[in-house]
């Protein structure tokens, strides 16, 4: 009877080791597909950018680096939303993937989906943002540099940024309480 209950604690403890990788390694495979996803995410809509908006490929060549978010906006009383996204160092190739929630006061009733993309003029820059996350502000819409239907022509500030809904680039744009900031959890094992 011992030599049994020895031999089953044996062999639990054996493949206790096995359950815990088969765990890390589900894990590792959940975000190495979520990787996968914001990656082809970010080509596509760079793509649609450079399709759909005069001058955005030339800024695009120009910039140090890019940063790309798709995302969701729910206003209600008050509006909000959160996303995910990645920052690119063109030069080393490097990316750190981000997240991003959004909060603010608002008139409407409605769910959005949103893509932006920052364009950055410096390596400094890129890296404060990066770095240091960023958080929208008042000075956000000017440095969008859109009015009306023309979109974004130089950095200002040291960066520029588009959005883009269903229907195509937002004249308007405005990341305003939109906070960006590292994602530990898909950094990690990246």
């Amino acid at each position: 009877m011992k030599t049994i209950q020895l031999a089953l604690t044996t062999v639990f403890l054996l493949g206790l080791p096995g359950l815990v990788s088969a765990q890390d390694e589900e894990e590792q495979s959940k975000e190495e597909k979520e990787r996968q996803e914001i990656n082809a995410m970010t080509k596509e809509t760079l793509d649609r950018l450079f399709a759909e908006t005069t001058g955005s490929k030339g800024l695009y060549d120009k910039a140090y680096g890019y940063a790309v978010f798709t995302g969701t906006q729910t206003a209600l009383a008050l509006s909000g939303g959160r996303g995910k996204g990645v920052a690119v160092d063109k030069k080393s190739g490097g990316r750190t993937y981000m997240k991003v929630a959004s909060v603010g006061a608002g008139v409407g009733v409605g769910i959005q989906k949103l893509k932006t993309v920052f364009l950055f003029e410096t390596k400094e820059r890129f890296d404060r943002f990066v770095e240091g996350g960023w958080e929208g502000d008042s000075t956000a819409g000017a440095a969008a540099g859109v009015d009306g239907a023309a979109a974004a022509r130089s950095f200002t500030n040291g960066m520029t940024f588009y959005q883009l809904n269903d229907k195509g680039l937002i004249a308007h744009a405005s990341v305003k309480g939109t906070k960006y900031s590292k994602n530990d959890k898909l950094n990690a094992g990246g």
